[in-house]
């Protein structure tokens, strides 16, 4: 996340996905909270089944990030 903070003009297309609180605050801290995904959303995207994407724990899931998010910008955490 140092490398992208320090060279945004070299970080065409980036994704980051992570389940780790304080990375994400991180991000929101670099302004790259919009480029942090959930692992669930990678999944879809790759075309993983339903089943496998339902088991998955819940700070791998697209709600657990989404409520993550808005708590950040909200200055709740």
């Amino acid at each position: 996340m140092a490398w992208l903070h320090a060279h945004p003009e070299g970080a065409v297309l980036t994704a980051i996905s992570t389940a780790d609180r304080a990375a994400i605050r991180a991000t929101h801290v670099l302004t790259l909270l919009d480029r942090v995904t959930s692992l669930q959303q990678l999944g879809q995207a790759a075309g993983v089944g339903r089943k496998q994407l339902d088991s998955l724990q819940p700070h791998f899931q697209e709600d657990w990030l989404s409520s993550l998010r808005l708590q950040l910008r909200m200055n709740i955490l």
